[in-house]
């Protein structure tokens, strides 16, 4: 009993990751992407953290937030800014400290961030967002994003809010990009998924085979003793 319950969740799991990484890589390939490769799906980007400026660090409790520490490699699902302006205006109004924002800065050149709110203030129909990694080093000085969400044609704007985090979905899509990934998480899987099936094919053609050779045996058994009593019972006769 438990060898078939292990052997049907075993089944479940592996036809699961397949499918996972099948859509996983439907999604790579057909979604529409930004500038930078982001994949956009129904108003909410899909990325891939490249960074350890959101890791786990001693100095900064997050266990109070929904979004936890970013890694490396971590899949974050971004809740893209709305266009209208006046759901825009909502968006904005119902963000809060803690929440971890998207966002383009410029430095020496344009880049792609995502760090956590640490202050927010009104200014006229907008607001000023401060934001921070959470990855803080041992006595320096944290670096800090400004954004003025009023200014328009500021070059630092932000693209949308962090709402979901997944490191192992994040790990697969990695793998899935790299030259060896689609004979990973693609070919290998299907192989083994059509060996086994090979195997429960020629499992059912030997049981059936078995079965058959069974019937036949059990047959000419059969036969054979219906010899055995016919000729007793002849000889029975030729006593009487």
């Amino acid at each position: 009993m438990i060898k078939k319950v292990l052997k049907v969740v075993g089944n479940i799991i592996t036809y699961f990751f397949f499918i996972l990484c099948i859509v996983l890589l439907v999604i790579l390939i057909v979604a529409k992407k930004d500038s930078d490769n982001a994949v956009n799906i129904f108003n909410h980007q899909l990325r891939i953290v490249v960074s350890d400026s959101m890791a786990k660090n001693a100095q900064t409790d997050v266990s109070q937030y929904k979004i936890k520490d970013l890694k490396i490699k971590t899949m974050i699902l971004i809740e893209n800014v709305p266009t209208d302006i006046d759901e825009r205006r909502i968006w904005y109004s119902n963000l809060k400290v803690g929440d971890v924002l998207t966002f383009k800065y410029v430095y020496i050149r344009q880049e792609t961030i995502t760090h956590r709110i640490s202050n927010i203030m009104e200014k006229g129909d907008g607001y000023i967002i401060t934001l921070e990694g959470d990855n803080k080093a041992d006595n320096a000085q944290n670096i800090k994003q400004v954004i003025d969400t009023t200014d328009t044609n500021s070059p630092n704007y932000i693209i949308g809010k962090v709402v979901y985090q997944n490191y192992l979905i994040g790990l697969m899509l990695y793998t899935i990009k790299q030259p060896i990934g689609i004979t990973l998480i693609i070919i290998v899987p299907c192989a083994i998924i059509i060996i086994l099936q090979i195997i429960k094919i020629i499992n059912a053609l030997n049981s059936q085979k078995k079965h058959k050779q069974d019937n036949e045996i059990a047959k000419l058994k059969a036969q054979i003793q219906l010899l055995e009593d016919e000729n007793k019972k002849r000889k029975e006769d030729i006593n009487a």
